[in-house]
């Protein structure tokens, strides 16, 4: 996975965290989505280091906000 699919989850989880009316099967989704994020850091390289950071502080922050 290369940094922009990468972000591109981040996006769609920022999109379900934002949901107004959740459906059924909601937090399934989320939290499935969070599990595959948080792995693919690990194997995604970043443009540098900074960029990497900012990507994770983001992740973190939707993160918290699900919780």
């Amino acid at each position: 996975m290369d940094s922009s699919d990468l972000d591109e989850l981040i996006d769609r989880l920022e999109g379900l965290v934002h949901l107004d009316h959740p459906e059924k099967g909601y937090w399934k989704e989320v939290w499935s989505l969070v599990k595959e994020i948080g792995g693919s850091f690990k194997e995604t390289r970043y443009e540098s280091k900074a960029d990497k950071d900012l990507a994770w502080d983001r992740f973190q922050g939707l993160c918290r906000e699900a919780k």
